[in-house]
């Protein structure tokens, strides 16, 4: 199994510019010091929550294109938002459909020790200044919760999605709380899984969210703490 995990998350699938664009993100600590020992504690699969209200429209953080001519900024770049930096129905379809078979393929894949509290969403800050906007909101039930998020890029980025992990619990340092930042115009316009023609997003996606876990070449020793 470990194996395989790393054969997913050092898929070359798209630009990866994790460490450049997140590498180096300190993330806020969360939940209660517990001194239990990993070969006593229970392990089970890891329930994931995957926030699709920033892309559905059902809140608005000012940073995603809804219309064209709107200003939005991000990584320091201000984008006067065109057509193809909306999503579309079938594009928020497709995101939703792929990212719900991400989640089942993950949650069949790896092993945690359940975190049973409260997770508190946590903003993005990036070099050139906040990139998200959440306020104050939390979710129960999950090990780790994503929020997934539409941000405009420029014409020759080849950037198809970028995730971080941006809280994490306090015993193990386990991430439970990041962002996936989504490239509108490389988004299919169906959904796709690891058994499609075409399943470059797909994979882009476990690829980034295995960041968001806190795999990434910076950060790698977060596997152990997933596989008992």
């Amino acid at each position: 199994m470990i194996l395989s995990l790393l054969l997913v998350a050092q898929l070359d699938v798209h630009t990866c510019n994790h460490d450049l664009e997140m590498g180096n993100i300190t993330r806020e600590l969360q939940g209660p010091q517990s001194y239990r020992s990993l070969k006593n504690t229970e392990w089970k699969n890891i329930r994931i929550k995957v926030d699709y209200n920033y892309i559905d429209n059902r809140k608005d953080d000012a940073r995603t294109c809804t219309w064209v001519g709107q200003i939005v900024t991000f990584q320091g770049v201000r984008y006067t938002c065109k057509r193809e930096h909306i999503l579309t129905y079938s594009k928020i379809l497709a995101i939703k459909g792929t990212l719900n078979n991400v989640k089942s393929y993950l949650e069949r894949l790896l092993t945690v020790i359940p975190f049973n509290y409260n997770i508190d969403y946590v903003d993005f800050r990036s070099p050139y200044g906040y990139e998200t906007n959440f306020g104050k909101q939390s979710a129960y039930g999950a090990d780790i919760v994503l929020a997934v998020l539409s941000r405009p890029r420029q014409d020759n980025d080849a950037t198809l999605a970028s995730a971080a992990g941006l809280a994490e619990e306090r015993t193990y340092h386990r991430p439970i709380f990041g962002v996936v930042f989504l490239n509108p115009m490389a988004v299919p316009d169906t959904a796709q899984d690891e058994n499609t023609k075409d399943s470059r997003f797909f994979y882009t996606c476990i690829h980034e969210i295995f960041h968001a876990l806190g795999i990434s070449p910076s950060d790698s020793e977060t596997i152990i703490h997933m596989i008992p």
